[in-house]
């Protein structure tokens, strides 16, 4: 299976052959220049420069070359398909996960706002909540398996709520022949029928694509969800995704840089919606994951340990550097668990 890291080197690689094609040509022009310039007049100071670029190119070629790793062999374990799914994505996250636990024991408004950068997987953690995590954050509520309903955010203030009720309706009208919902009103009994437990409201904002008119859009959204939340009699929950762009070009990355610092400092006035910004893995958080119980193919409760355990190699294979994001950890486990 090709996993996402694969695909992204590869892209990388042959960006990095065509630039090195390039530079290789703009090389061999100058030696030509230089070797028609100086070789007459001063051929030492020729001779010289010509094995400088020929260094050069050399290097670049040597340190432009796609450095393969070695990949991680599948390992035997006890854990079935639907769990091999998510495992890879379970590694520590206690911050986030003690945010939510809270907020579902206490009266607040059941709204999570998770950021972080594109790389962190906020959709993996989300399923996670939904598949892993749920008994241990919902234990003393004895909360039914929720359900997620993903929709897009409308992304003007006029016509807000019909734009909200038609996003939401479109991606839930598929399972059966729902009708329409014209209110609020209508919609929150719609959910009724269509789970009968919490369920997961989820959208994202992407920063790249970031406006002033996105923290009015959130507090619109915020309204809207407590007037849709007065009739329902399950947990309803608000989670938005805020992703934070990753550009490639050094001067897009300084231009992300000053915006997600501006997008962090606004999120602030949402301090008790803000579930911890979601950071990269560490190998001692690797600890905690060990411990994480699930069940096993024969329907038991176990810890991950009781079935798997890594070797000092394949651990190095993992962490190439003290911390990596969620993306480089979870696709090297997705290789490991087959």
């Amino acid at each position: 299976m090709k996993t996402k890291t694969a695909t992204y080197e590869d892209k990388k690689s042959e960006t990095n052959t065509a630039l090195l094609v390039t530079v290789m040509l703009g090389v061999l022009t100058s030696m030509g220049v230089f070797w028609q310039m100086l070789s007459a007049k001063y051929p030492v100071i020729c001779g010289i420069l010509i094995s400088v670029l020929v260094f050069l190119l050399f290097a670049l070629y040597y340190y432009s070359k796609p450095h393969q790793q070695k990949p991680l062999d599948a390992i035997k374990h006890n854990f079935p398909p639907d769990v091999c799914k998510y495992l890879p994505y379970a590694l520590d996250r206690t911050p986030q996960k003690e945010h939510i636990k809270i907020n579902l024991h206490n009266d607040l408004d059941k709204i999570w706002i998770i950021h972080g950068d594109s790389n962190q997987c906020h959709d993996p953690f989300l399923r996670c909540v939904e598949n892993i995590y749920w008994d241990q954050l919902s234990a003393r509520s004895h909360l039914n398996k929720p359900r997620i309903i993903h929709f897009d955010c409308p992304d003007r203030l006029n016509n807000f709520t019909k734009d909200l009720i038609d996003a939401i309706w479109t991606r839930i009208k598929h399972v059966q022949d729902y009708p329409i919902p014209n209110t609020l009103k209508d919609l929150s009994q719609l959910f009724e029928k269509y789970h009968d437990g919490p369920i997961i409201l989820n959208t994202r904002f992407h920063t790249d694509k970031w406006k002033t008119i996105d923290k009015k859009l959130l507090y619109k959204l915020f309204f809207t969800y407590n007037d849709i939340n007065k009739h329902t009699s399950h947990p309803l929950i608000l989670c938005i995704f805020v992703i934070y762009a990753q550009p490639k070009s050094y001067l897009l990355r300084k231009k992300h840089k000053k915006r997600k610092k501006r997008i962090e400092a606004e999120l602030k006035s949402f301090k008790e919606l803000e579930v911890p910004k979601l950071d990269n893995i560490r190998r001692s958080d690797m600890d905690t994951w060990y411990q994480l119980q699930v069940k096993n193919n024969n329907n038991q409760v176990c810890e991950i340990q009781d079935e798997i355990s890594l070797q000092d190699e394949q651990m190095n294979l993992i962490f190439t550097k003290d911390s990596l994001p969620m993306s480089d950890v979870a696709d090297k486990l997705c290789q490991l668990f087959g």
